[in-house]
C-alpha cells in the first residue's frame, strides 16, 4: 500500500512563527499573551473587535516585504485592556476601513498604556454612537483613541483618517503619550485634525 503524501516547504522566514491566515487564528494568537511572532499569509477581514487582556509582545511578519491588510469594515479593530502590550507591525500591516466617514478606531486604548510600532492606518474614521467616557467620546481619534498614560506610537503612517470631533488620526486624553517618527497625510477633525 502506497500513500500519496504531499509535503509543503515553508519559507525559512516562517520558522518559529505562528502562521495566521484567518481572523479566528489572528484573534487566538493575539489574546493568549506572551511573546508571539506572527507570520501573516494573507489579508484578514475583521469580524469583531479583538480584545487584548493579557500582557504580550507581538511581532508581525510577511514574506518578501509584502503588506497584509487588516480590513476593519465597520468594526473596531483592537481594544487594549491590559498593560504591557507591545505590537510591532514591522511595516508589513495596513489597517484599513471602508471609507473615512463611516468606520471606527483601529485601536481603543483606555486603561493601560501600550506600544504600537510600524503600522500604516488608512481610511479610518470615527462617528458618534453614544458612548461617553470621562468626557470623551468614541468619535474622538479617527484611527487611535488613547485615554491611558504611557502609550508610545512609533514609526506609523496615518492617511485619510478623520474624526467627528477631536483628533483626526489620534486623540490623546492624557499627559503621558509619546508619538515619534510618524507621518500624517490628509487627516482631519473639527479640532486637531
Amino acid at each position: 500500500m502506497y500513500l500519496n503524501q504531499k509535503f509543503f516547504l515553508l519559507p525559512a522566514s516562517v520558522a518559529g512563527k505562528r502562521v495566521v491566515s484567518t481572523f479566528e487564528e489572528l484573534e487566538s494568537a493575539m489574546t493568549t499573551g506572551g511573546n508571539i511572532d506572527i507570520f501573516l499569509k494573507n489579508d484578514i477581514t475583521f469580524k469583531k473587535t479583538i480584545e487584548i487582556y493579557e500582557p504580550c509582545t507581538v511581532n508581525f511578519y510577511t514574506d518578501n516585504n509584502r503588506t497584509c491588510t487588516f480590513n476593519l469594515g465597520d468594526k473596531r479593530g483592537f481594544y487594549i485592556g491590559e498593560e504591557s502590550v507591545k505590537l510591532y507591525f514591522n511595516d508589513c500591516v495596513e489597517i484599513k476601513g471602508d471609507s473615512f466617514e463611516d468606520d471606527g478606531h483601529a485601536f481603543w486604548v483606555n486603561d493601560y498604556g501600550c506600544t504600537i510600532n510600524g503600522c500604516k492606518f488608512t481610511h479610518l474614521g470615527s462617528t458618534p454612537f453614544g458612548d461617553y467616557r470621562d468626557g470623551w467620546t468614541w468619535w474622538d481619534g479617527g484611527a487611535i483613541y488613547i485615554g491611558a498614560e504611557g502609550c508610545r506610537i512609533e514609526n506609523c503612517r496615518f492617511i485619510y483618517c478623520t474624526a467627528q470631533d477631536v483628533g483626526g488620526a489620534i486623540c490623546v486624553n492624557n499627559d503621558d503619550c509619546q508619538i515619534t517618527d510618524c507621518s500624517f497625510t490628509e487627516c482631519r477633525a473639527d479640532v486637531g485634525g
